[in-house]
């Protein structure tokens, strides 16, 4: 779960992806250096720690294979079709994520803690029904093409967002700004 930002400049800083993206750079280097931080202690089995080390290991050499090849091919086509469209990508991303759970209470209930977003056509098909996230929470064995479906069933029994991202947004923000008074 995302917790509310605490301020104006927590909200953007979350939204830019840039302690997402330092967070996973550190990650995997700390990994290939044989390290995990007390939080992967607690939850990674030790028997699994060595497969972690070298997946890690097994990872950063194929994107240093990929790199080693675009520079002698000349060709950089995975830094226009692949890398440039991840980093550009994210914040969208990230800006969809906070709608589901951020700004709503924190309790095990999924009709209280969860929002479901009522969207356009593409954006459903671009968020593969994700937008139903109250729904797929309450049921997450349902594959995404049946979420609407569900949520016809559970529409009165869920917090649903009619206003889509946007009004998520500005429940969020209004959320943040209150805190600042």
């Amino acid at each position: 779960m995302i917790p509310l930002p605490q301020t104006m400049m927590g909200y953007f800083w979350y939204l830019s992806a840039i302690p997402y993206w330092r967070a996973k750079l550190t990650e995997v280097f700390r990994h290939a250096q044989g390290e995990l931080n007390d939080v992967e202690l607690r939850f990674i089995p030790k028997e699994e720690y060595v497969s972690v080390y070298w997946d890690a290991r097994i990872m950063l050499s194929i994107y240093a294979m990929i790199l080693i090849g675009m520079a002698v091919t000349g060709w950089w086509g995975l830094i226009w079709y692949w890398g440039i469209p991840m980093i550009l990508g994210e914040p969208v991303m990230r800006f969809i994520r906070m709608t589901e759970h951020v700004g709503r209470p924190t309790v095990a209930q999924m009709h209280a803690n969860t929002r479901t977003n009522i969207v356009s056509l593409p954006w459903r098909f671009l968020c593969w029904n994700m937008n139903y996230h109250a729904e797929h929470h309450y049921v997450s064995s349902v594959p995404f093409h049946a979420l609407p479906r569900l949520h016809e069933k559970l529409k009165d029994h869920i917090y649903v967002e009619r206003g889509g991202y946007f009004a998520a947004h500005r429940d969020i923000l209004r959320q943040i700004l209150a805190r600042q008074v």
